[in-house]
């Protein structure tokens, strides 16, 4: 290191180290507020989103019920996916 704080590289650029901060030294700065959060409407704005999942799958669950066992983590996320997105049993034919 050079005198001044300053270091030469191989290649001759020039760039000073900066020093240590004590946290001591630092000014304490108020904190800026970027945005405010809106409490209570998750439910009330969620709910047409939720009706028309129901009204989709026809008052079936997404996922079959009972256990359910599999060999690996990715397995059971493939399964997962299958059933989500299964689509619903065609109408009988009269």
């Amino acid at each position: 290191m050079g005198r001044n704080g300053r270091r030469h590289r191989e290649d001759g650029i020039i760039y000073r180290v900066p020093a240590p901060i004590d946290e001591r030294d630092v000014p304490e700065l108020p904190m800026k507020v970027a945005g405010r959060r809106r409490w209570g409407a998750g439910l009330v704005a969620s709910a047409p989103l939720l009706q028309l999942a129901l009204r989709l799958r026809g008052g079936k669950p997404f996922l079959p019920k009972g256990v359910h066992r599999f060999r690996s983590f990715e397995e059971s996320e493939e399964w997962t996916l299958k059933m989500l997105t299964r689509p619903r049993k065609p109408a009988l034919r009269s």
